[in-house]
């Protein structure tokens, strides 16, 4: 295990303290949303350290209710995970699940049911299933209110309808077009996105769930059964354990090899141990842990893909394509197997976080790379959010240092695996 919690803790409070010394900017989105970031980030603190408990509780509280009041101000946005509304719907109901909150603070969500189900009519009709901003995105809130919403079963059965309405089906196998993340150079293509943020990964995840929840169990079972049987067959021929970023019709496919909870070969595991544990078929378990293992070949940034500044002693930390979801992603699967190797490789990983924070410590923070839209030139900034920033790399030390807790809000990133 890793040898300097203290380090570790020392690192988290200071994170923390820049939650408390700053001005937070604001935006709707959960993922996004540096109230977001504060309250889960808080909520999570308060567990860990019963001394500051009750003044991380009450700060969790009241930075969503900081976010609520953003969301409502918000005219135009995409009710979703990483949109409006729905977000800030998912944290309030997580904090009561996680008795931050009384049971009837939830009682309010029922005003949102009609803006929700609307939105999920709608991505229905143009056939967006994405984990972020569709279906998926839907279904991961209805599940996090399913044991307290009589009305989240109906709805979890009609995103199950849906999604096996718009699958395409051949030959034993079920797989869907990605009609969201096309950009202009493919527009005209046919795409198959394998990320989890975005593409089929997410999709046999959340039916995975819907199966062990008994949500549609014939329909999900199928097309978790098909799906998974497409998946496998997209491994690469002349790269065994590997699978490419995104299947294009007509072009060469996107085949860098990246570890990141967005896209890479990690989202192929991920996605193969819930319906393992779905389904109790241990095959695919076993091809997921092959792959897995394959991936811990990829020990240094540049081989990960993780963005760097070598100049500047830059890496990027955060949870959605930096070191943060690496190590997270790769203790989540020792828990789910005790396979040695991803000890050693979340150990790994970790230590690239603190030796990085370490390296800047005279700034005092990490940063995360962004690109001028004009220029095409990276430029590095801070990031409070938890999907790029602060929260997100503070939340996993948390993970390493505190076994008693769950972490849970992992549920809102589909990887719930152990």
């Amino acid at each position: 295990m890793w040898s300097s919690p203290e380090l570790q803790k020392n690192i988290v409070q200071k994170l923390l303290n820049k939650f408390e010394k700053h001005p937070l900017p604001t935006t709707p989105y959960l993922f996004s949303n540096y109230h977001a970031a504060q309250s889960l980030l808080y909520a999570y603190a308060s567990l860990f350290d019963a001394s500051q408990a009750d003044k991380f509780a009450q700060g969790a509280v009241e930075a969503l209710e900081e976010f609520m009041q953003v969301n409502s101000e918000i005219a135009h946005a995409e009710v979703a995970m990483a949109g409006k509304y729905l977000g800030a719907a998912w944290l309030l109901q997580h904090l009561v699940n996680i008795e931050i909150l009384d049971p009837e603070d939830a009682e309010m969500l029922s005003d949102l049911d009609d803006m929700i189900e609307a939105s999920l009519v709608q991505n229905s009709q143009h056939k967006n299933y994405d984990t972020l901003y569709g279906l998926v995105s839907k279904g991961i809130y209805y599940l996090e209110r399913l044991p307290h919403a009589d009305s989240a079963r109906t709805q979890l059965e009609q995103i199950v309808t849906s999604l096996d309405q718009t699958a395409i089906k051949e030959n034993g196998f079920t797989y869907w077009q990605d009609h969201f993340t096309i950009d202009e150079e493919y527009q005209h293509h046919v795409r198959y996105n394998l990320g989890l943020a975005h593409g089929i990964p997410g999709i046999i995840s959340f039916l995975a769930k819907a199966f062990q929840n008994e949500i549609l169990p014939e329909v999900s079972k199928t097309l978790l059964e098909q799906s998974v049987t497409w998946l496998v067959q997209q491994e690469l021929e002349d790269q065994p354990e590997c699978f490419p970023l995104t299947i294009i019709e007509g072009a060469a496919n996107e085949r860098q090899g990246r570890l990141a909870w967005c896209y890479g070969d990690l989202c192929i595991v991920v996605a193969l141990m819930h319906a393992s544990k779905a389904l109790d078929q241990d095959q695919w378990k076993q091809k997921a842990i092959a792959i897995a293992l394959q991936t811990t070949q990829k020990a240094t940034p540049q081989e990960a893909g993780v963005h760097l500044s070598p100049q500047d002693n830059l890496m990027d930390a955060g949870f959605c394509h930096g070191g943060g979801g690496i190590a997270h992603m790769y203790r989540k699967l020792y828990q789910a197997t005790q396979e040695e190797a991803f000890q050693q490789a979340a150990d790994h990983w970790l230590n690239l976080l603190v030796t990085q924070y370490q390296e800047n410590e005279a700034q005092e923070h990490y940063k995360r790379m962004k690109v001028n839209p004009d220029t095409k030139e990276p430029y590095w900034v801070e990031d409070y959010s938890f999907l790029e920033g602060y929260a997100g790399i503070a939340m996993v030390m948390l993970g390493f240092l505190d076994n008693e807790n769950n972490t849970d809000w992992e549920r809102a990133f589909l990887l719930d695996i152990a």
